[in-house]
């Protein structure tokens, strides 16, 4: 395990602390770690990181590596929490702030869109209400060459905030409603997307064993996950999962509604008038 030092303490947020670090071999990321007061608002994080990043993977999503490190802060106070590694490349940056180019047109610049496109099938799986432009990392070494991508931040997903059971239970009808909750921004929408383009990650989740959650369960750091996070988090995982098609094929009616809607409205727009045809010719 890497040694890693606080270069700079970069966000601090309700639910969790950021700090920039770097290693002893040069390598950059960010720590996260949440105190005890922060729990309404982050809930046991660290367990929801681990357990996302092991079934991403296994699911063959690309997510950033991360590893549990204990750092000093710059004023000397010890923090437990977790470092998500950076990518090693020339050109790192957020979807969110990447060219407007890429982002209108995202066939044209990245990588792998087909498995892009089945991202909102293991998030509504997982129950993850924050896949905002910020936790999606494009990188690339070479301007002429097209971005990969790579996930972070799962810290909202599964058992998530405390405060989120506040106002439904984990198996209400209402976290069924994948457009109630999850919040796509930054282009995500612009990604046409099909039920020939879900169906193959529909049918991986439903086929998964449960033996499969049980080993992502196991890659949480044991002083963070307790018998009854454990439970919790297993028993949403089987719920959901076979209720994943059901909540995908409402979700992709839903869009479909929403599409009808504005193409509606915008035929319904008048005409602009054209301009050759209104403007009076200029005296000679």
């Amino acid at each position: 395990m890497s040694e890693w030092n606080c270069q700079k303490v970069w966000r601090k947020r309700p639910h969790s602390h950021v700090w920039l670090v770097e290693n002893q071999e040069g390598e950059r990321g960010y720590f996260k770690f949440a105190t005890q007061r922060q729990w309404f608002h982050a809930g046991p994080m660290i367990v929801n990181e681990f357990v996302a990043a092991y079934l991403a993977k296994h699911l063959g999503f690309p997510v950033a590596d991360m590893e549990p490190a204990t750092i000093m802060s710059p004023t000397g106070k010890i923090r437990h929490g977790f470092v998500s590694v950076r990518a090693n490349a020339e050109r790192v940056v957020r979807w969110d702030k990447a060219h407007p180019k890429v982002r209108r047109s995202p066939e044209r610049y990245v990588n792998h869109l087909d498995l892009l496109r089945q991202l909102v099938v293991f998030d509504a799986w997982i129950l993850n209400t924050d896949r905002a432009g910020r936790n999606l990392i494009l990188y690339r070494d070479h301007d002429s060459s097209k971005y990969n991508w790579y996930l972070i931040d799962h810290g909202h997903s599964l058992y998530g905030p405390a405060k989120r059971w506040k106002q439904y239970p984990w198996n209400h009808p209402h976290w069924r409603r994948a457009r109630r909750f999850f919040y796509y921004s930054g282009g995500y929408p612009r990604l046409t997307v099909t039920k020939s383009d879900l169906e193959p990650m529909i049918a991986k989740i439903e086929q998964l064993d449960s033996s499969v959650i049980d080993e992502a369960l196991d890659t949480v750091p044991e002083e963070y996950l307790s018998p009854s996070i454990r439970s919790f988090i297993r028993d949403l995982l089987l719920y959901r999962q076979k209720r994943i098609r059901h909540m995908m094929l409402r979700w992709l009616r839903y869009k479909k509604k929403i599409a009808l809607r504005k193409r509606k409205a915008k035929s319904a727009e008048p005409a602009l008038p054209n301009k050759s045809l209104t403007e009076k010719k200029s005296p000679s």
